[in-house]
């Protein structure tokens, strides 16, 4: 798992190539996620508070439609990542069905033939939950 701090590197860098509230986002996904965590003992906040950080680190590629999950997976599969890589993939399917998406399908089709078998054969933990809750729930902070 990466550290905050690289995390927040990681962040940093891509709003700076990609600039856009979704950084904000992210820190507020992060948070939100860091203090849900905080109250339940099975959980790490610092891994949800990274994972919330990480979740949409596919919009450094430019912003994108469904595309972002892919980039973000790419990404984080290329650090060596897979925990990260699966939350840039589950994050925006609270249901394990592609067709669910709610934006535009800017993939291929065999893009979008893997994620649907990824998600019909991942087993979602709490932490694929808690960061589409915070996803949901998380806005940019106000300037």
């Amino acid at each position: 798992m990466l550290t905050i701090i690289e995390a927040e590197n990681y962040l940093k860098i891509g709003v700076e190539l990609t600039p856009g509230a979704w950084g904000q986002h992210s820190i507020s996904v992060g948070t939100n996620a860091r203090l849900i965590a905080e109250r339940v003992p099975e959980m790490d906040s610092d891994m949800a508070y990274i994972m919330g950080l990480m979740h949409d680190i596919g919009s450094r590629a430019g912003i994108k439609g469904i595309l972002h999950i892919f980039d973000g997976y790419d990404f984080m599969m290329s650090l060596g990542q897979e925990e990260l890589a699966r939350i840039c993939l589950t994050h925006s399917f609270p249901i394990k069905d592609v067709s669910t998406f709610f934006g535009k399908y800017d993939c291929t089709a065999s893009q979008k033939d893997f994620l649907g078998n990824f998600l019909v054969n991942v087993q979602y933990d709490n932490y694929d939950i808690l960061i589409q809750l915070c996803d949901a729930i998380s806005l940019p902070f106000a300037e």
